[in-house]
C-alpha cells in the first residue's frame, strides 16, 4: 500500500472518528458537565400541545477540518504538476463544506416542541429530544437554569 493510499484512509478514520463523538443529545434526561451541581428552579404544569420537530445538529471546525484532509489527500491523488495542486486545493475546500455538513447532518435528531400550561396560567413551549413519551394533559415539570430548560413526567403515583 502506498503512502497515498494510507494517508487516505488514515483521514477517512479521524473523520468517521470524529463525527461519531459530535453528536449531543437535546434530552430532558442529559445534562452536561456545567449543568451538574447548579441550582436550578423547578416549575409544574400540564402540557396541552406536542408537535414533532427535528432538531438541527451543528457544523463545526473538526467536521470541517476533517473534511478538507480526506479531500486534500484524495485530490491530491489525481493530476500532475500545476493541476495536481489545483485538485488538492479543491479537494481541501470541497471537502472542508462537506466534512462540516455531514457533521451537521449526523447531530440531527427527532424532537418535541411541547407546549405546557404552567401552574401560574402562563403557557410556554419548549423543545427537547425525543428520547421520553409525553401526551397532552400530562403532568409535568419544567427545570430550568438560566436559558436552558428540560422538561420531565411528574410520577403521578408520587406526584413529585
Amino acid at each position: 500500500m502506498d503512502f497515498k493510499r494510507v494517508l487516505q484512509v488514515g483521514c477517512l478514520v479521524l473523520v468517521s472518528a470524529v463525527l461519531a463523538g459530535c453528536a449531543t443529545p437535546q434530552s430532558g434526561t442529559v445534562y452536561s458537565q456545567s449543568e451538574a451541581r447548579t441550582m436550578q428552579t423547578v416549575q409544574k404544569g400540564t402540557i396541552t400541545g406536542i408537535q414533532p420537530v427535528t432538531i438541527e445538529g451543528k457544523g463545526n471546525a473538526l467536521g470541517a477540518v476533517a473534511g478538507g484532509a480526506v479531500g486534500a489527500a484524495a485530490g491530491h491523488t489525481m493530476g500532475g504538476g500545476t493541476g495536481k495542486t489545483l485538485t488538492t486545493i479543491l479537494g481541501a475546500v470541497g471537502g472542508a463544506i462537506a466534512g462540516s455538513e455531514v457533521q451537521k447532518q449526523a447531530g440531527t435528531q427527532k424532537g418535541l416542541q411541547l407546549t405546557i400550561k404552567l401552574d401560574n396560567g402562563q403557557t410556554v413551549s419548549v423543545v427537547q429530544s425525543a428520547n421520553q413519551q409525553f401526551y397532552v394533559g400530562q403532568r409535568v415539570r419544567l427545570i430550568s437554569s438560566g436559558q436552558h430548560t428540560r422538561v420531565s413526567p411528574i410520577n403521578t403515583s408520587s406526584g413529585t
